[in-house]
């Protein structure tokens, strides 16, 4: 499963290698022109490696109440994409900057994990109305709050890390300092 999947690049990738993925994106996302662009990806898909993987797409407003719609049977009687703690993985980039949004975004994480599955969001120096810093921790203290457990990777510090982002003015020394990856698992 991908949480605001946007164009679906990773939720495609792991389809390539073999996942059964959903790429998930809000309704909202519609007037930017996100959600057409990733159904035409779904569209594209095809599984060349022969793994047997596949990639679908699926409207999802985060939080617990859009979740448990996203679950429900389609008018028809035909079964969503989505099921509650039905993914073994979830993945997430550069989807954890809007502080408004940030418990929904623990609440569908918690939702969709599968008992013995493993979430990995990954976020570089992006926030709005916030800090970077005070983004990914109120982000840890709601996934904890929902019983899961965080590990917090930081991005390397080696010479030759370094040197790719001193083409990039924007990108400073602090960048290292905040970007991160996230491993969530439910507690055991």
């Amino acid at each position: 499963l991908e949480l605001g999947a946007s164009s679906g690049l990773p939720a495609a990738l792991c389809a390539a290698l073999g996942a059964h993925a959903v790429a998930t994106d809000g309704l909202d996302h519609v007037v930017f022109g996100q959600v057409p662009l990733l159904a035409k990806n779904v569209e594209l898909f095809s599984d060349d490696l022969s793994l047997g993987g596949s990639f679908a797409a699926s409207a999802l407003d985060w939080g617990f109440d859009g979740a448990s719609e996203a679950v429900k049977p389609n008018v028809g009687g035909e079964q969503p994409l989505l099921g509650k703690a039905s993914f073994d993985f979830v993945v997430g980039a550069e989807i954890v900057y809007m502080p408004a949004h940030i418990p929904e975004l623990a609440e569908s994480i918690a939702f969709f994990l599968a008992e013995n599955g493993q979430a990995i969001i990954a976020s570089t120096a992006v926030a709005t109305n916030t800090t970077q810093q005070e983004a990914r921790d109120m982000f840890i203290a709601k996934l904890e709050e929902l019983g899961l457990c965080v590990e917090l990777e930081q991005a390397p510090d080696g010479s030759v890390f370094k040197s790719l982002h001193t083409v990039d003015l924007a990108l400073s020394d602090s960048w290292s300092e905040t970007a991160y990856v996230m491993r969530i698992r439910r507690r055991q």
